[in-house]
C-alpha cells in the first residue's frame, strides 16, 4: 500500500537522478545522516494522506480477463511527496559554498524536470511489473519549492539544503489476491407501476383479528433459466412492520416462507392477488398502525425491491 508507493518513488527519483553522481537518494522521512564533504541526498518521503471523494465506481478496481474478472476494494486518496535535498560544501570558503549551491540547484532542476514527464504526470511512470504492488498512481504534479528552507532541529546548519514537493492521486488495496467475480448470463426487466393498487378489505382490526389485502399492478414474468430459456409467473415478498417487537407483530398467511422471518413469498398468477393479514395477538402496547408491505421477490426468497406498502389500523380489545 502506502509503504509500497513511497518506495517505488524513491526507485523512480533514484533511476531518474542516477547519472548524477555525487547524489544519494534515499527512503526517510526524518532527519538521517548528513552527506559527507562535496556530496548531496535527497530523502524522499510520503509526507501527507488524505481521503479522495468522487463517484461510488471510484472505489473499485476492475482486472482480470472478460471470462474471468475480478475485482477489488480500493481506497482513493491523495498523498504529497517530499524531497528533501541537501549538499555539503567542501569546506567554509564562498568559493566551496557557491560551488555546492550549482550542485543543489542542478538537482533539484533535475528532479523537478525529469518528473514533469508524460508518463509521470499521469500515473503511468510509477507502475510495476509483476507481484501485486498494492497501489496505482493516478496524477502526480510537482507543487511547491524551496531554496534554502530553515533548518530544522538536528540537522547540519553547514549544508546547503532545497526542498520540492509534489501532489498526487492514487488508489491503494492490501496486498491480497482479488476476488473473482462472476459473469451476468441475461438481464431481466420487470415494469412495476407504483404506487400499487392496495387495497385493505377491514382496515381496522382488533388483536387477533384477519383481513384480506388485494394486491394489484405486479404481474409478468421472470427468467429462472437461461438455456433452456424458461420462465416463471413473478413472485411478491409481503411482510408486516411495525414499533412492536418482530416476534409480538402481526403476520401474514399464505404463499411459502421465505429466507427471512416473517417473509411471505407469494407467487403472481394474475391480475389481482390476495393474502391475509393477521393482527397480533399480544398485547399492542402504544402501537396503532401496522403496515403490510410488499416487496418483489428475489430468487433465493428474500426481499428485493420494495413496491408498495398499505396500513392497517389497530384497536385494543
Amino acid at each position: 500500500m502506502l509503504e509500497s508507493l513511497e518506495r517505488k518513488l524513491v526507485a523512480v527519483i533514484g533511476d531518474l537522478l542516477a547519472s548524477r553522481a555525487h547524489l544519494a537518494v534515499v527512503q526517510a522521512g526524518g532527519i538521517g545522516d548528513e552527506p559527507g564533504a562535496g556530496q548531496a541526498i535527497a530523502r524522499v518521503a510520503v509526507e501527507t494522506v488524505e481521503a479522495e471523494g468522487g463517484f461510488d465506481r471510484d472505489v473499485l478496481a476492475i482486472g482480470g480477463t472478460v471470462d474471468a474478472p475480478t475485482s477489488r476494494r480500493v481506497l482513493p486518496v491523495r498523498f504529497g511527496v517530499t524531497a528533501r535535498f541537501g549538499v555539503r560544501p567542501v569546506g567554509a570558503a564562498a568559493a566551496a559554498r557557491t560551488a555546492a549551491r550549482h550542485l543543489l540547484l542542478g538537482d533539484v532542476s533535475a528532479a523537478g524536470h525529469a518528473l514533469a514527464a508524460t508518463r509521470f504526470v499521469s500515473g503511468a511512470g510509477f507502475a510495476t511489473e509483476g507481484d501485486d504492488p498494492g497501489f496505482e498512481v493516478r496524477s502526480f504534479e510537482l507543487t511547491a519549492g524551496e531554496l534554502e528552507p530553515p533548518a530544522r532541529d538536528g540537522e547540519d546548519p553547514e549544508v546547503l539544503r532545497a526542498v520540492l514537493r509534489w501532489a498526487g492521486r492514487a488508489a491503494v488495496w492490501p496486498i491480497a489476491p482479488p476476488q473473482p467475480e462472476g459473469m451476468v448470463a441475461a438481464v431481466d426487466v420487470e415494469l412495476v407501476p407504483v404506487p400499487l393498487g392496495l387495497k385493505v378489505l377491514d382496515p381496522i382490526l382488533r388483536p387477533g383479528a384477519s383481513t384480506t389485502v388485494v394486491i394489484g399492478g405486479v404481474g409478468g414474468r421472470r427468467l429462472t433459466n437461461l438455456d433452456p430459456s424458461v420462465t416463471a409467473p413473478v413472485s411478491i415478498a409481503v411482510s408486516v412492520s411495525s414499533d412492536l417487537p418482530n416476534a409480538d407483530r402481526g403476520r401474514i398467511e399464505g404463499g411459502t416462507a421465505g429466507s427471512t422471518t416473517g417473509v411471505r413469498i407469494v407467487r403472481v398468477d394474475g391480475p389481482r392477488t390476495s393474502i391475509t393479514y393477521r393482527a397480533p395477538t399480544a398485547s399492542l402496547g402504544s402501537t396503532r398502525v401496522e403496515y403490510v408491505e410488499v416487496h418483489l421477490a428475489t430468487p433465493t426468497g428474500g426481499t428485493g425491491v420494495f413496491l408498495d406498502a398499505v396500513p392497517v389500523q389497530l384497536v385494543p380489545s
